[in-house]
């Protein structure tokens, strides 16, 4: 698969293996991971002849441009430099770790390896190959499969990890570069006002990271004020016009230090990505606050003008809502409960149309974490409300339903919290169609509740459009703010009990 003449003029540079999971990047909700490959080829570089870069479809289907919205984004337009596998993802699998085993077996001490899996990861740090959005007929790869295939090398190795939960990669055979704690979600940025998504929140934070070391600053919005609203974007070194030329900064910084730049950078930027929280640890874990070189070409070098890239401008000037705000009106916490089906194929009355719309406002005005599975239903309600490519009548139905199964969940936690006695902690958290609704779902803290007794899992919905656990996640929050009390078996079965009839509904 691999060639094992390595040429002396490889030696400089990393050996790369990449994989790509997701087996539809022409998706919403997938193209922005594949966006994500592209950029990490890019910060790392292409010179050495043993990479290999694997995915299992095409990823040609449109540009790919990098960064928030209401900034100028990076435009990528590489060569093609993937290795396309479209049969079965076990055998992606199969090929994926064989290229690693037989690069990892090669490669001398002081030669580096670096590991790059961009996609979907599951709870426990599982990594999905191919599947759909639910993670159905997917091929997974482990921890320990990946550390088995690396067994023998003398190499440096660096694990890049996309993936929600990539922060459970840790491990003493590589130095880990992870999107997301190892119980958290890992966002994509915010839709832009062409319904696309433009990459991940971690891509673009290596990738203006990156460039503050070489005194570059990398395009970036302003911050977001009280009514939502991004200010304009600062100004920044980037682009065939600009003349800033790279310098090195010195001393090189330490992991600690390149995360707590990172996650400055995002809570300056704002609320739109404020549940963004990376996870890096080092091998071996003590020189964590060690200076570290990061795995990324040098930008001084002619063949890495990353930051001579042409950018395209702003697209909308919120990233978080459009300005229809002067037509938004609030939706009380009292909404028809039915969990009855929706014919998709039928045209929604001039009631459910008004009652869709109305849903779809709310939750852009709130607009939750942009997750895989959050990604196709943020991009739906934004064709609803701004009415540009607007939804079919088998689209809007699925969607209304999904809505309004949503309003439930969130009502049902609710109704919960307070027949546990936990309603003073609603006043001061907020409802999870609130503030509360942007905060990652929080799959750590859910286990917790879990374990406590406090069944959160009972209003986590999964629907045609992805997963929505926010109703699950704020419910464990609420729990938390409680004292993070034990719920015995039969006071959790008549706290839900009552709260299903009060709502008249049934799961």
């Amino acid at each position: 698969m691999l060639s094992h003449g390595i040429h002396a003029e490889s030696r400089r540079y990393p050996t790369v293996c990449g994989l790509l999971g997701p087996g539809r990047p022409t998706i919403a909700s997938d193209h922005w991971m594949a966006t994500d490959f592209v950029v990490l080829r890019e910060l790392i570089g292409d010179c050495n002849a043993r990479n290999i870069w694997f995915c299992g479809t095409s990823i040609r289907s449109e540009p790919f441009l990098l960064g928030d919205p209401a900034c100028d984004r990076i435009v990528f337009d590489p060569p093609v430099f993937e290795t396309v596998y479209e049969g079965p993802p076990v055998t992606l699998r199969a090929m994926y770790l064989a290229a690693v085993t037989d690069a990892a077996s090669s490669l001398s001490e002081g030669d580096v390896l670096v590991l790059v899996l961009a996609g979907h990861g599951e709870p426990g740090g599982v990594f999905r190959i191919g599947g759909d959005e639910d993670g159905n007929d997917c091929a997974k790869l482990t921890k320990g499969e990946l550390e088995a295939s690396l067994r023998n090398t003398k190499a440096t190795v660096w694990l890049i990890s996309t993936a929600c939960y990539s922060g459970a990669w840790e491990s003493p055979k590589w130095t880990l570069l992870a999107a997301a704690q190892a119980e958290e979600e890992a966002p994509s940025l915010a839709v832009s006002a062409s319904e696309k998504v433009r990459g991940g929140f971690f891509a673009n934070a290596l990738v203006a990271h990156h460039a503050d070391e070489f005194k570059l600053a990398a395009p970036r919005p302003a911050s977001v004020d009280d009514n939502g609203n991004r200010g304009q974007q600062h100004p920044h070194d980037f682009g065939p016009g600009k003349s800033a030329q790279p310098s090195r900064s010195t001393p090189k910084r330490s992991l600690d230090d390149v995360r707590d730049w990172i996650h400055c950078w995002r809570d300056y930027i704002g609320r739109v990505y404020t549940s963004a929280s990376l996870y890096f640890s080092s091998c071996p874990p003590a020189s964590n606050s060690e200076p570290h070189s990061m795995p990324f070409r040098s930008l001084e070098s002619q063949t890495a003008a990353l930051h001579h890239f042409k950018c395209v401008p702003p697209s909308v000037a919120s990233a978080e809502t459009p300005s229809f705000s002067a037509n938004m009106k609030p939706i009380g916490s009292s909404l028809p409960h039915s969990s009855g089906s929706i014919e998709p194929a039928l045209e929604l009355s001039a009631e459910n149309e008004k009652l869709l719309i109305s849903l779809a406002q709310d939750l852009l005005r709130f607009q939750p974490m942009q997750t895989a599975p959050e990604t196709s239903t943020i991009v739906m309600c934004f064709r609803v409300v701004r009415g540009k490519n607007p939804l079919n009548d088998a689209e809007k139905g699925r969607l209304l339903l999904v809505l309004k199964n949503r309003k439930q969940y969130q009502e049902l936690a609710v109704a919960i919290a307070k027949n546990l006695g936990w309603g003073k902690f609603i006043d001061e958290l907020g409802r999870p169609d609130g503030e509360q609704a942007r905060l990652s779902v929080m799959f750590g803290l859910q286990q917790k509740a879990e374990a406590s007794g406090c069944l959160v899992n009972v209003v986590v919905q999964r629907h045609s459009l992805g997963r929505y656990g926010g109703a699950a996640g704020w419910l464990a929050r609420i729990w938390e703010a409680a004292g993070s009390p034990s719920i015995a078996s039969q006071d959790w079965k008549l706290a839900l009990e009552r709260s299903r009839h009060q709502l008249g509904i049934e799961f």
